[in-house]
């Protein structure tokens, strides 16, 4: 289903923005912006053809991200 492969692609993306703002030091707001934008698209879609198994997924990658965040005094 390509609503499902567009979710994967929405998480992959977010993680990789994350992976590299790890790598580089660098937490523009737009970055966050931007990942923090994917895990909500892809949390949106996923609730939306109540696919719990990636709804649950996506909220746990979501969460880590807030961490991340948290423990690299970003704001989101």
């Amino acid at each position: 289903n390509l609503s499902y492969q567009l979710i994967e692609l929405y998480i992959a993306y977010a993680k990789y923005m994350e992976a590299f703002m790890s790598s580089k030091k660098t937490y523009s707001s737009e970055y966050i912006k931007v990942t923090s934008e994917m895990y909500t698209k892809a949390l949106n879609l996923a609730k939306e053809l109540k696919l719990n198994n990636l709804i649950e997924f996506t909220t746990r990658e979501r969460s880590s991200f807030k961490t991340f965040c948290q423990l690299n005094s970003i704001e989101l």
